[in-house]
């Protein structure tokens, strides 16, 4: 006999209809309550219970459904074929934000020569018969501060990939402020695809929390270098709103569109909290961290802000599984000067290290916690999919390690309904 699943959500919307929602699967039904009364009662007609069991609504058990979850990540290392790096090409930044999480460990940090040389050999041991792809994410800093870094690393590895076959590309997490035309020109035929670039809500709110060195504003550049790049590579905004100014980041996008920045000339949009950096890293007591995505004012304005993005037509990303790159075999943070991590949050703390480029990597299980949610608190939670134990790194700043998991039970109770029923009005425009 089948059963609902363990990671299914059902929300009364009206009178007599019900969304259930798959968090593992990211499938949306809707029933009326006959059909849904006929499912919890074993008394499904086949054809419906076929197509809710092809769509992971309905198991052949829960304990069983429970042990397919518990190896979901090797299944998913085993089906990967990409290779992906992120790679820290230096630790200098043109702006001077204050809630920085890298902080005081900034400085003018490169990647050296030598460390180019070995990140082209480790890719080289690294890739098996299974990758199809290399990518390459590069970091900062500011990472178009190394813009000829970007160059030579680009064509090492092209040339690499093409004699094994492989696909190579490449963005870059950027400030935005040297991301011109002329840049792209240069870096399109290496296989760049994109950037993630980031402005946070309306020119007044921006220019107080990301200034030039200098103390002049970063706002006017970094939308205009948009504008000149927009037609031609994938571009992702990504915003910091704090519990004072969230509110306000509706102005924003506004703005945008009244500026020819439409929905169409961006690939996805969207806005977190400002999250705590380490201690030891932090430039200042920044007043407005968020400590927890589970803090009340972050519910509300995820909220808020979702729907405030959907209903001017951009596109951000769906509710759906989230798979923590720190369990991915395919996956490595590479520090400027050949270290070896797991999550950009780590860079610069030994005792998160892993190895170097030179050395390859060690068994870092134990460092960061590897099936922190292979309990069975987590695996009868119905957001697991959506989780897998939360960040390690906010676990590691709100309690000081990262040997349990960061629970966001409260954010999900709070947020998950309206989220679906936001997926359901704006897929249907």
């Amino acid at each position: 006999m089948t059963e609902l699943s363990e990671y299914c959500k059902v929300y009364r919307i009206n009178d007599d209809r019900n969304v259930l929602y798959s968090t593992k699967n990211a499938a949306t039904v809707v029933l009326k309550d006959s059909v849904l009364d006929d499912l919890l009662n074993g008394n499904t007609s086949p054809d419906i219970e076929t197509s809710l069991g092809r769509l992971g609504f309905i198991v052949p058990g829960k304990e069983q459904e429970k042990k397919a979850m518990r190896d979901f990540m090797d299944s998913v290392d085993e089906l990967g074929n990409k290779l992906s790096l992120v790679v820290v090409l230096n630790l200098s930044c043109n702006l001077a934000c204050p809630y920085c999480f890298e902080g005081k460990a900034k400085g003018p940090y490169f990647m050296s020569e030598d460390a180019e040389n070995d990140l082209y050999d480790f890719a080289a041991r690294t890739v098996t018969d299974n990758h199809k792809e290399i990518s390459i994410t590069f970091y900062g800093g500011e990472p178009l501060l190394s813009i000829d870094t970007i160059i030579r690393i680009s064509e090492k590895i092209n040339g690499f990939a093409a004699e094994k076959g492989l696909r190579y590309s490449f963005g870059l997490v950027t400030n935005g402020t040297l991301l011109t035309g002329e840049v792209v020109r240069r870096l399109k035929p290496l296989g760049f695809q994109g950037a993630k670039v980031t402005l946070d809500g309306p020119r007044d709110i921006h220019n107080v929390s990301r200034p030039f060195r200098s103390g002049a504003g970063s706002f006017d550049v970094i939308v205009d270098n948009l504008r000149q790049v927009c037609s031609d590579i994938n571009i992702q905004v990504g915003g910091n709103y704090t519990c004072d100014n969230y509110t306000r980041f509706p102005e924003f996008l506004d703005y945008l569109i009244g500026e020819g920045l439409t929905p169409d000339l961006i690939k996805s949009l969207k806005f977190d909290p400002v999250v705590a950096a380490n201690k030891s890293f932090a430039l200042t007591d920044y007043a407005d961290w968020c400590m927890s995505i589970n803090e009340p004012w972050v519910l509300e304005a995820s909220v808020f802000l979702r729907q405030a993005v959907l209903e001017r037509g951009f596109k951000t990303p769906f509710v759906k599984p989230s798979l923590c790159v720190i369990e991915s075999k395919n996956h490595f943070v590479v520090n400027y000067n050949g270290d070896l991590y797991k999550c950009p949050g780590f860079i610069g703390r030994e005792d998160f290290r892993i190895g170097t480029l030179k050395d390859g990597a060690m068994n870092y299980r134990d460092i960061y916690s590897l099936d922190n949610w292979k309990n069975e608190e987590c695996l009868s939670c119905s957001y697991l999919p959506l989780c897998f134990g939360g960040c390690r790194y906010m676990r590691l700043i709100t309690k000081g390690d990262i040997a349990g998991v960061d629970c966001r039970r409260d954010y999900y109770d709070t947020t998950l309904r309206t989220f679906v029923l936001q997926d359901i009005e704006f897929r249907q425009r």
